[in-house]
């Protein structure tokens, strides 16, 4: 790392988590009174509680000294500790890694929960190319938000009119500090740390910085600050690409030899997966607050976060579809729950091994905005707020030579015991690339743009101490861009074909003791070669092709624009011991999608007008535009029982509209196994009714015990089917020296219905001698409708729940945080189901105060490091094991 990018880091957000370094209670043990001075951890949680309890929706908190404290990087972390919030590290067919970068409440999908900062929209990018078109688009990248700019995080579950529409499960709103919060006119925060992985043994700095200033009259501050973050990520597992069935339609000599082979699912490929990248975060983020009079005040606040995350993924695969494909007769076999856990397919001439390596140098994403907010109050009765603001992200991928090579051999596997499988390739040796030879290479790039502009303005009036207490009213606009499109860089299509993989070999092997962290079994491949990247990049980007180099990549492009106007109004009610709101949204979205259509021709001249023939075929532009209105009432009630216990009741209409990459119709293709995932741009939004109801007993100021229950009618949902479509197959086409044209099975998101009920545990207390607890559960059960096959929903557990013991004295602040969810629908990758298992997570972190100013830190994450595992239908039919190893962070806090 540069000097450059040290001083940077250090002046810019060296602080946040010291700003909230661990202050301690004690007690007087002498015969007087006792007296307890809350701070630390027992003021971050009272905090929290009082927002829970002022709050007119239905919420959970997190205050910014829990999320110092917490042993956690980045928000999606610290948020997994609240009642009814799942995070995922992952979408479907990204696998799983280390770090969460998903929020998803109560059972469902993501992309169901709106983000905000402030109150207002931010525009997210996704690192990893898959992501930037397809398979996620709405819901926000938490990997570019670190938690050191948080104040707090509040988590609407209930929803009320003056409420941004999107979030039909609910929203989160990350609250940001502000120069006028601080007590001292000057304030200095930093923070610096060593993080250490124990699977790649590197050592990489943590860097975050703060200074806020205002004015003696507290009228006028500016605030700034900054974060520099290296990690580096070592991924080690096991890939199952997706299942088919054999038939005896396209398979009869392998039914007519084995007939109880017959509708038996077996797997496509079976891959031993090395996944390496480096990543620095960096940014910062400074705000400006102006308090002219005392009825006047403006702020404008800034944010941006760019996230490098230069990868490598290497795959060795048994390429099972294509033994089953040549009908080769296994000598051996075993069924179990109609799949075909183990096999031995003799060297019949066709490939059974094949190696997919991808090198994506430059890879990242970032994110940015720009906000102003002013409140005026022209009337002490009367209260005006005006917002406007820009914000965009962009996730991108600059170039990834691919190179992919198979051998031909026998195969040899078996899973029969639900452990990873044992693949042996008896006819090659995996440690010599001159074996294999070259199927083909190439290179593309990807760019994904989201931008928004949005303006609001909402002004509430104040009537009385009668039952109607004030009247508010608001409008919002706007306007929404989402643009993907990919180039192909390079391919090298008739030089590649039977060129020794030695040819672009350095020596290179898997490390010697690969994937031992998912405990395989006796016989598993590890001693495996992979790719030096300065050659396949000489070999591939100089684009020897017949084609021009830069071609568009159609099935992947797609750009979608939203125009939004919504205008609300609210009553907010109030009486003897209850408080309530009641009010209406009302919304008028304006949609139109451009996506491009393959017609499936494979001439020169396209069989559809308008069409543009490419090196991917036949592409024309296709147009899509809806408008939709949507009248969304709501209501939320609360009662107070007596000093310490509310009860609560919410009810509200709530939508939120489809993933960008689901109504852009981008499609990825595999085509080795003939599957691929594209898009649908005629959906319709997710609409629901929601429905929830708690019992609150504040016995404590730090001392919670709740519950409550909840029910969404799904009436409109949207879930996953496969049809068939045809698409140039770039892998025959490279290996015939011809257009080669297949029929995929394409996995596509369909409109549908569905249901999610449960219910929220929560039991906070301290307890005695600095010890204490926060402990909360929840139980969820979503269903899909009829329509769409039933089943769980999409990102539902049925039981999630953290235990958080800590204690916190005479200056030492320790806690443990394990979090633990059941199987989980991931989503469909490669037209198979994705679960992914139960597992737990185990965290620590550990402050101690040296003075007033000075604390030092340990945290540790994974820290039982565990084994992420997916599996499709069942668990007999497995789809990944991953091992992300753990991470430890020691560094220094300081505040001035």
């Amino acid at each position: 790392m540069s000097l450059k990018g040290l001083l940077a880091g250090s002046t810019s957000a060296l602080a946040m988590l010291t700003a909230i370094a661990p202050a301690y209670a004690q007690a007087d043990n002498s015969n007087q009174p006792e007296t307890i001075v809350v701070t630390g951890l027992r003021y971050s949680q009272q905090e929290s509680l009082d927002l829970k309890r002022n709050a007119d929706t239905m919420v959970d908190a997190i205050v910014a000294s829990d999320i110092g404290k917490l042993p956690d990087k980045n928000v999606a972390d610290a948020l997994q500790r609240l009642p009814g919030v799942e995070t995922f590290s992952q979408s479907s067919g990204e696998g799983g890694f280390d770090e969460n970068d998903r929020v998803a409440l109560r059972g469902t999908d993501p992309s169901l929960t709106l983000t905000t900062i402030d109150g207002h929209s931010v525009a997210t990018g996704d690192w990893y190319i898959l992501d930037q078109f397809q398979t996620v688009g709405r819901s926000v990248s938490y990997d570019l938000l670190p938690s050191e700019i948080v104040s707090s995080v509040v988590v609407h579950k209930s929803q009320q009119a003056d409420m941004v529409e999107g979030g039909t499960a609910g929203t989160v709103d990350i609250i940001t500090r502000k120069p006028l919060d601080f007590a001292q006119p000057l304030t200095f925060e930093a923070s610096a740390q060593a993080e250490y992985s124990d699977l790649p043994h590197t050592t990489e700095p943590q860097l975050n910085g703060l200074i806020a200033w205002h004015d003696d009259s507290n009228h006028f501050g500016i605030m700034v600050q900054g974060f520099y973050e290296e990690r580096d990520l070592l991924r080690e597992g096991q890939e199952f690409l997706g299942y088919n069935t054999i038939t005896a339609a396209a398979e009869p000599a392998l039914v007519a030899a084995h007939p109880d082979l017959a509708n038996v699912l077996y797997p496509t490929l079976i891959g031993a997966a090395l996944f390496q990248q480096h990543r620095e975060r960096e940014g910062g983020a400074a705000t400006i607050q102006w308090k002219p009079t005392s009825t006047l005040n403006f702020t404008v606040s800034s944010f941006y976060s760019r996230l490098n995350a230069s990868d490598t993924n290497n795959n060795y695969m048994a390429w099972v579809q294509n033994e089953i494909a040549s009908q080769n007769v296994p000598s051996s076999y075993t069924i179990s729950n109609g799949t075909l856990v183990q096999a031995v397919f003799p060297h019949n001439g066709v490939n059974g091994a094949v190696e997919d390596s991808i090198d994506r140098p430059g890879e990242g994403a970032e994110t940015w905005y720009v906000n102003g907010d002013a409140q005026w109050n022209p009337l002490s009765s009367l209260r005006v707020d005006y917002q406007i603001g820009s914000t965009k992200g962009k996730g991108f991928t600059p170039s990834q030579p691919t190179w992919e090579s198979d051998a031909p051999t026998g195969v040899n596997y078996n899973f029969s015991g639900g452990t990873p499988a044992v693949v042996q390739f008896p006819d090659i040796n995996t440690a010599d690339a001159s074996q294999w030879s070259n199927d083909w290479a190439w290179s593309d790039q990807f760019t994904a743009l989201d931008t928004e502009f949005y303006t609001k303005a909402d002004a509430e009036y104040e009537i009385g101490n009668g039952i109607l207490q004030s009247i508010k009213i608001g409008a919002r606009y706007d306007q929404h861009s989402r643009k993907v499109f990919g180039f192909d860089e390079g391919t090298c299509t008739f030089a590649c074909p039977g060129t020794p993989s030695s040819a672009i070999w350095s020596g290179g092997l898997y490390p010697s003791n690969f994937a031992s962290g998912i405990n395989p079994p006796s016989g598993f491949l590890t001693h495996l070669w992979y790719p030096d990247w300065s050659k396949v990049a000489a070999l591939v980007l100089p684009a020897v092709t017949p084609y021009s180099p830069l071609a568009n990549y159609w099935p992947g492009s797609f750009a979608v624009k939203e125009s939004v106007w919504a205008g609300y109004v609210m009553a907010n009610l109030g009486g003897q011991n209850w408080k309530g709101n009641i009010g209406v949204r009302y919304v008028n979205t304006q949609e139109d999608v451009l996506s491009y259509a393959s017609d499936g021709s494979g001439t020169a001249t396209c069989s559809t007008p308008g069409a543009t023939p490419n090196n991917y075929g036949c592409y024309a532009q296709v147009g899509t535009d809806h408008t939709y209105i949507d009248p969304l009432p709501s209501a939320n009630f609360t009662y107070n029982l007596n000093d310490q216990m509310d009860i609560r009741a919410a009810v509200a209409r709530t939508m939120s509209r489809p993933d960008y990459s689901a109504l852009g119709g981008a499609v990825s293709l595999t085509d080795s196994i003939l599957t691929g995932t594209g898009g649908n741009p005629n959906l319709k939004p997710v609409r629901a009714w929601d429905y929830q109801a708690s019992w609150e007993w504040y016995f404590a100021k730090t001392g919670l015990l709740s519950v409550t229950g909840f029910y969404t009618d799904l009436t409109t949902d949207v879930a996953y089917g496969v049809s068939n479509a045809t698409y140039l197959n770039a892998t025959l086409t490279g290996q015939q020296h011809m257009p080669v044209y297949s029929t995929y099975a394409i996995t596509a998101p369909v409109n549908g219905s569905g249901s999610d009920k449960g219910v929220e545990f929560a039991w906070d207390q301290d307890l005695w001698y600095g010890f204490g607890i926060q402990t909360n559960a929840t139980i969820s059960d979503g269903e899909q409708g009829i329509s769409t096959g039933g089943g769980p929903l999409i990102g539902d557990s049925k039981y999630v729940f953290n235990i958080v013991p800590y204690y916190e004295d005479h200056g030492l602040s320790v806690r443990l945080a394990y979090t633990y969810r059941t199987k989980v629908l991931v989503g469909l990758d490669r037209s198979t189901a994705e679960n992914m298992a139960a597992t737990g997570n185990l965290a620590l972190s550990m402050n101690y105060d040296i003075n007033d100013h000075i604390s030092l830190t340990f945290d540790a994450l994974n820290l039982n490091d565990p084994i992420l595992k997916y599996y499709a239908n069942s668990p007999t039919q497995p789809r990944a094991f991953y091992d992300n190893g753990r991470q430890f962070y020691f560094g220094v806090k300081v505040q001035y």
